[in-house]
């Protein structure tokens, strides 16, 4: 549940119990939705708790900030994570012949031939995983593309 539409749902039974005769006060409702809270936002709530004055306003503001940087850090994580999957890891190539930049930096000449052998992968032959090196799959569906501690 995003944390605007738990707001609303404690602040709604808020209202329902003090039109029912039964209000609480508005340091206990900040109380119970810090309560109602998973192990996810302790930072926040060990950090509000820890406050002596504490408006319902001003715990919204820091619970949606908190959450929106959540979500900011996990979409940074799942990019990061699409990102790795593409690299393929290093591996030694028999026909590398190093780097073809003179010590100037300038451009060498072109008597080289790529790992591949400059030809295509051809009619019937099967793709080259980016990631273990191995024939029959490509990085996307490769076991490996997860595992940090594969090299």
């Amino acid at each position: 549940m995003k944390m605007q539409d738990y707001l609303i749902k404690m602040k709604n039974l808020s209202d329902k119990l003090k039109l029912a005769g039964n209000s609480i006060s508005n340091s206990d409702l900040i109380i119970q939705t810090l309560n109602g809270l998973n192990s996810e936002y302790n930072p926040v709530v060990v950090k509000l708790f820890d406050q002596t004055t504490l408006s319902w306003i001003d715990m919204q503001s820091q619970l949606l900030s908190f959450e929106s940087r959540i979500e900011q850090l996990n979409s940074l994580n799942n990019l990061s994570i699409h990102f790795s999957a593409n690299l393929g890891h290093k591996t030694d190539h028999p026909n590398w012949r190093g780097n073809k930049f003179g010590s100037n930096g300038n451009w060498r000449g072109s008597n080289f031939r790529s790992w591949r052998g400059g030809r295509g992968r051809g009619r019937n032959s099967k793709p080259t995983c980016q990631v273990c090196s191995k024939i029959g799959h490509t990085a996307v569906q490769c076991f490996y593309r997860f595992d940090k501690a594969y090299q």
